[in-house]
Order: C-alpha cells, then structure tokens, then sequence
C-alpha cells in the first residue's frame, strides 16, 4: 500500500520530510480491525510532529490521527457487523481510568508503534470506530471529528 513516512531530514534539521512510499498492510493485532481509509484530515500535530516539535516523534512513521473509511477485515469475530460498514476513527488510545487526565499508556495514532491514517490502510482497535451517519460522508467525519476535538480542547482552558 502507499503511505506518507516522515523520514529525517537530510541536512540534520530537526524535523523531517514526508516521503510517499510502498510499506506492507498492517497485519491485525487480537481486537482490531483493518480500514480502508477514504479521507484523513491533516492537524497541526502532523505539522509539529513534520517539524520535530512534537514529543516522542519517531522517524519512520506514517503520520496522520483523523481518519475515515470501510472496515474491510476484523480480527475476531465479534466484531464482523463492523465488516463493510464506513466509520470515523477515534484516534485516541489508552486515556486510562482518569476522565482529569491521560494516563502513561495513553497515545495518538500516528506515531510509531501506531501507524497512523496517510495511508491506504489502518489496524486500529475495534472499539476506536463509530459507524457513521448516512447523512455524513468519510470527507466530511474526518474534518468534523477533528474540528470537534479541537473544539473540546479550548472548552478545557
């Protein structure tokens, strides 16, 4: 499949380049299930993370956190009525029992070991798709997903 990779910058800059490269299907871990992604919103983490401002930046992952498209293969079966379904992926994983605050397992898609939504495919945790509306399109749930978190975070400060 094809994927956006953020290789390091040859001059030894800090940040890095995104490269479009042929990388391997994500294989599908116990839980997960495989998305053919039709749209990916570009947020200003994947610009901080291009630039090496974001923490824990890895070379060699495929960026991207919002992301929609076709549940296309489930790991198990309990979550087959996902199978052909068009969801929006909730790119948070791992917040932990603390509603105030993340814990140390918390991550975002996107960043090494996660690979993240620039790419033609997706294994993400089962419990990270919500099966769209049939009024919004993938186009349209990615760009509002992400408008929606960012609207969280300002009710925060």
């Amino acid at each position: 499949m094809q994927a956006l990779v953020l290789k390091r910058a040859a001059s030894g800059e800090r940040g890095g380049v995104l490269s479009l490269q042929t990388v391997p299907i994500p294989e599908l871990k116990h839980g997960h299930v495989l998305v053919k992604l039709h749209a990916a919103a570009l947020n200003r983490r994947d610009e901080w993370s291009r630039q090496g401002l974001y923490p824990g930046l890895q070379f060699n992952s495929v960026l991207g956190a919002d992301g929609a498209g076709e549940v296309v293969k489930c790991a198990e079966k309990k979550d087959e009525a996902l199978l052909g379904k068009l969801v929006v992926i909730n790119s948070a994983t791992g917040w932990g029992p603390d509603p105030a605050g993340q814990a140390l397992t918390f991550n975002v898609l996107g960043q090494l070991p996660h690979g993240g939504t620039f790419a033609e495919y997706i294994s993400v945790p089962a419990d990270r798709v919500h099966v769209l509306p049939k009024h919004l399109t993938p186009t349209q749930a990615t760009r509002n997903f992400a408008s929606a978190r960012f609207a969280q975070l300002l009710s925060l400060l």
